[in-house]
Parts: structure tokens; sequence; C-alpha cells
């Protein structure tokens, strides 16, 4: 039987954000960038209760990276949102956060390749799993 699929915590804190910026672990793909550190015990808004895994995400989409259209924002962050809750739960390692920063390919790329690419990324920055 295998372990329960951890939950996913958001970051919404500035500097929870700056904190996983500042630990300098990230790999850059075609479509986003992840940045990723060591979770902190007691962080704001962790499950209560059991102990179950958690991984922290957040997200970010800027002007500068994808556009000065708030649609074009806005789409970028669903699919990354999308993505990142369907397949960090399988393939990121718990106990970490995880900051994706979308890139303007984010809007264009096919969901397989924005697959791809995670899990790639995860893998050459030594924080996936089987």
């Amino acid at each position: 039987m295998r372990d329960a699929a951890p939950a996913l915590r958001v970051l919404k804190k500035r500097s929870a954000f700056l904190a996983v910026a500042a630990h300098r672990k990230r790999w850059v793909t075609t479509a986003f960038v992840v940045q990723a550190a060591p979770q902190v015990s007691g962080g704001d808004g962790e499950p209560e209760g059991e102990s179950v895994p958690v991984i922290g995400l957040g997200l970010t989409t800027s002007k500068k990276m994808v556009g000065k259209k708030a649609v074009d924002r806005n789409r970028a962050r669903r699919r990354l949102r999308a993505l990142a809750r369907e397949y960090l739960p399988l393939w990121a390692q718990t106990g970490h956060d995880y900051v994706l920063i979308a890139r303007k390919d984010a809007l264009t790329l096919d969901y397989e390749r924005l697959k791809r690419d995670l899990r790639w990324a995860l893998g050459k920055m030594g924080l996936g799993r089987d």
C-alpha cells in the first residue's frame, strides 16, 4: 500500500517566497522557473491533526516575465496551478516549498510539455521522487 498523498500548502506571505528564493536552489525551463527550499517547521497554514506530508506551493506571474495583459498573466497562473496541483504530490519530495515563476511560454506550450518540464526540473534539482 502506498503512503497517503501529500497535502499542498499555498504560500501566501512575501516572507515565504523570499525564503525560498534565498535558498538559491532553482532550475529554469522554457515555460517556468522552479525554486525550492526545505520547509521551516511551524510554517503558516500547515494542516492540523495527523502528521500529513506537506508540500508548499507558491506561484508568481509578473508583467516582466509573462506580459502586460492581466488576461495572459491569469491564464499562465491557472495553467501552472493546475500542473502543480496534479503533479507535485506525485513527483516532488515532501517537506519542501516550491515556487513556480511563469515565463512567456507558459501561455503557449502544450500541457504535456509543461508536465515533462516539471518532472525534468525536479529531477535535475535532486528533488524528484519515483
